[in-house]
């Protein structure tokens, strides 16, 4: 497991907060760590302090045209003042480039390993050995990013929120995965869901939701939830990763604990990160 798309249809679950939180814990710990915003909200740059003024980058290159060299796909990553992060940010021109995605479909091509649905997948490639992991971080809306991510991932994972949960939303985004698996010979695989902004884990709510989808999904649901801390919400408002904002917020234990469960980190680095929470050094909020 090397690259992982975070995604949900549905806003609003805590998928950016995910994906920048794990992914500055993953640093920290002394992985190396890719992250890519494909969300034209552009969020997850703004979190890792990608600014909207940086230099214009052409998206349509990076989804519709086959790249030749490592240094051309390099020149999309932008390293991050945050320990073993680089990023390759978003804008609102990734808006344009789904359009042209699109009319890329529309081309008849002898071979399914051309179409324009893998140029990302195939452009990805040319990096993904500098890194340990590479997080795909998608937009709530299902479209041609979307099923780019996907094709370009080896898992998906899906956070969910208590307040806007949906059996047949998580169901549907398995199928596409298998629909999209058929369709171009891939085997990305649907790692599952977890719950994210859970006010209590002992609460009538939790422990009855917690049961019925652990009964609905059987193997797909992850039995880590991630607790709904002032914390957390004040880390997004100031656009800052959890961890540089409050290292005491007891949210980040369960990001650990969900990294273990997902075997993303060996016991040597879980103790790293472990005793980073409790390191008296550096400010606190």
């Amino acid at each position: 497991m090397k690259k992982i798309t975070f995604m949900n249809f549905k806003g609003g679950v805590g998928k950016t907060t995910s994906v920048c939180t794990m992914a500055e814990l993953l640093g920290l710990a002394g992985y190396h760590v890719l992250i890519i915003d494909l969300d034209p909200q552009s969020n997850t740059s703004r979190m890792f302090g990608i600014k909207e003024d940086i230099e214009e980058l052409n998206y349509r290159n990076l989804f519709c045209e086959k790249m030749y060299s490592k240094k051309s796909m390099q020149e999309f990553v932008v390293k991050t003042d945050y320990a073993n992060i680089h990023m390759l940010p978003s804008s609102e021109d990734m808006c344009d480039v789904i359009y042209k995605i699109y009319d890329g479909t529309k081309e008849k091509v002898k071979d399914k390993n051309d179409r324009i649905e893998l140029t990302f997948s195939k452009n990805l490639k040319l990096v993904e050995d500098d890194y340990d992991y590479i997080f795909i971080d998608t937009s709530p809306f299902k479209t041609y990013l979307s099923y780019c991510a996907i094709l370009a991932s080896d898992k998906v994972v899906t956070p969910i929120s208590l307040d806007n949960f949906s059996y047949e939303g998580v169901l549907k985004l398995a199928d596409l995965i298998v629909e999209l698996n058929t369709s171009f010979k891939k085997n990305t695989e649907f790692m599952g869901v977890f719950f994210t902004k859970i006010k209590s884990k002992t609460s009538n709510l939790f422990t009855g939701m917690s049961g019925s989808y652990q009964e609905q999904l059987d193997n797909l649901f992850i039995p880590i939830a991630i607790r709904d801390l002032i914390a957390v919400a004040e880390a997004n408002t100031a656009f800052q990763p959890l961890f540089t904002y409050n290292r005491k917020c007891p949210a980040l234990n369960d990001y650990i604990e969900l990294l273990n469960y997902m075997d993303m980190i060996d016991n040597k680095h879980y103790k790293i990160l472990k005793n980073l929470l409790v390191s008296k050094k550096g400010g606190d909020k």
